[in-house]
C-alpha cells in the first residue's frame, strides 16, 4: 500500500510540474512579446534629430511587435506633450511641445500590424512653423494595445524627436578699429557659479591679448576679476583663455583661421572648465563664487565675428552646452544674466534678449559706431 500511495504521489507531482510549466511557458509566451517604439529600443536617450525644411516635417514612426503574430495587432499612439518637463528634467534638455495646431496624423491615431508582419507605421506630419531656433520637439507616446493578447511595452513606449531647424543669423563684424560699451544697469551680481558661452570666429590668431571680454567688480578686489581673451604673450596665439583672479586657463594651440568655434567656460564655484564645440577641453581647480560687476571689451580684436553669447548664473552641464549650441535659448530662462543674440542686422547696438537691459553698443572713437558690416545669413547647423 505505502508502494501505491508513493507512486500516485510520485505522479500526481509530475503531472502538476507538467500543468505548471505549461502555464509559466504559455504566460511566458505572451509576456515575451510586446508593443514599442522602434527607435526607442536604439536611442538609450530616447531622443534624435528630424530636419525641418520648407514644407514642415514628414516623420514615420515605426511601431514594432517584439515577435510576429498571426492575427492584426491595432495600436493606440499619441502626442504626448505632458512627456517633456520630466524628459528635460532627467536629461538636463530643454526642450518645448510643438503647440498641437502644427501637428497633423494623417493616418490617424491608430496603428495597424498586420498579421504576420513585425511592424506598423505612424504618419505625422509637421507644419513648417517659426521656431525662433528655439528647441521644439514632437513627444509621441502609446497609449494602449487595442488588441487583446500582446501587451505594451512598459520602458520603450515613448520617444522624443526633436526639431533640428539650423540657426541662420546676421552676424557683426568687429575690427580693431572697434572697441564696445555695456549699459551701466544692475550690475554687482553675486554668483555662486557661472557659465559663458558664445559662437565666434577669429580672423587673425598672431596677435596677443584679443580681448572679448572683462569684468572687474569691486575695484581693487581681484577675486572678481574676469578676463575672455585670444592669444597669450607666453604662449602660442592661436590659443583661447579665461584668467580669473590670477589663475588661467587655456585651450590647446589648436584654434584654425576663419572657423567658427562655440566656446564655453564653467565656473562651478570648485572647478573651471573649458568646452570647445560642446566637448570637454580643459579643466583647472580655481573655481570661486564671484560678484559680476559691469564688464567692458572688444579691444584689439582683428577680425572677429560673434553671436549667441549668454551669461548663465548658474555651472551648464556639458550635454546642456552641446545640446543648445546650435539653436537660441528662452530669453525668458531665470537664470540668464544676459544673452547677445546679436542678429539685429544693422546698426551698432546689440540687444540684450532677457529684457534686463544689459544692451552692448559697438563704438568707434567713443561713439557709437555708424558702419558697423552684419554678414548675413551664417548658419550653424
Amino acid at each position: 500500500m505505502k508502494k501505491i500511495t508513493t507512486l500516485l504521489t510520485t505522479t500526481a507531482v509530475a503531472l502538476c510540474g507538467l500543468l505548471f510549466t505549461g502555464c509559466n511557458d504559455a504566460e511566458y509566451d505572451i509576456l515575451d512579446n510586446n508593443v514599442y517604439i522602434a527607435d526607442a529600443a536604439v536611442s538609450l536617450s530616447r531622443e534624435k534629430s528630424v530636419v525641418m525644411g520648407s514644407s514642415g516635417v514628414e516623420l514615420s514612426v515605426a511601431v514594432r511587435l517584439a515577435k510576429v503574430v498571426d492575427y492584426d495587432v491595432e495600436v493606440s499612439v499619441k502626442i504626448d506633450p505632458a512627456l517633456v518637463e520630466p524628459y528635460n528634467r532627467q536629461h538636463n534638455t530643454e526642450y518645448i511641445a510643438i503647440p498641437s495646431e502644427y501637428i497633423h496624423l494623417p493616418n490617424g491615431p491608430t496603428v495597424t500590424i498586420k498579421a504576420n508582419e513585425i511592424a506598423g507605421v505612424l504618419n505625422v506630419h509637421v507644419d513648417n512653423f517659426e521656431t525662433d531656433n528655439l528647441p521644439y520637439c514632437i513627444p509621441v507616446a502609446l497609449n494602449g494595445v487595442i488588441t487583446a493578447g500582446v501587451p505594451q511595452s512598459a520602458s520603450l513606449d515613448y520617444f522624443l524627436y526633436v526639431i533640428d531647424k539650423p540657426l541662420i543669423t546676421p552676424v557683426p563684424h568687429i575690427t580693431n578699429l572697434y572697441s564696445c560699451e555695456i549699459a551701466d544697469v544692475n550690475w554687482g551680481i553675486p554668483c555662486a557659479a557661472w557659465t559663458i558661452e558664445f559662437w565666434a570666429r577669429m580672423g587673425d590668431l598672431t596677435t596677443n591679448n584679443q580681448a572679448f571680454i572683462e569684468f572687474t567688480y569691486p575695484s581693487g578686489i581681484n577675486e572678481n576679476y574676469i578676463y575672455v581673451v585670444w592669444g597669450d604673450a607666453r604662449q602660442p596665439r592661436n590659443i583661447f583663455r579665461t584668467k580669473i583672479g590670477n589663475n588661467e586657463i587655456y585651450t590647446d594651440g589648436i584654434l584654425e583661421v576663419g572657423r567658427w568655434y562655440h566656446y564655453a567656460v564653467v565656473n562651478d564655484g570648485t572647478n573651471v572648465t573649458i568646452f570647445l564645440d560642446g566637448e570637454f577641453c580643459n579643466l583647472a581647480p580655481f573655481g570661486r563664487p564671484q560678484t559680476l560687476g559691469r564688464p567692458w571689451g572688444m579691444w584689439g580684436l582683428r577680425n572677429f565675428d560673434f553671436c549667441q553669447f549668454r551669461l548663465w548664473n548658474i555651472a551648464r552641464s556639458e550635454a546642456e552646452i552641446k545640446n543648445n549650441m546650435r539653436r537660441e535659448v528662452n530669453p525668458s530662462d531665470p537664470n540668464l544674466i544676459l544673452y547677445w543674440k546679436a542678429n539685429e542686422g544693422a546698426g551698432a547696438v546689440v540687444h540684450d534678449a532677457t529684457g534686463n537691459g544689459r544692451d552692448i553698443t559697438i563704438t568707434s572713437g567713443g561713439n557709437p559706431a555708424t558702419d558697423v558690416e552684419w554678414l548675413p545669413d551664417i548658419s550653424f547647423n
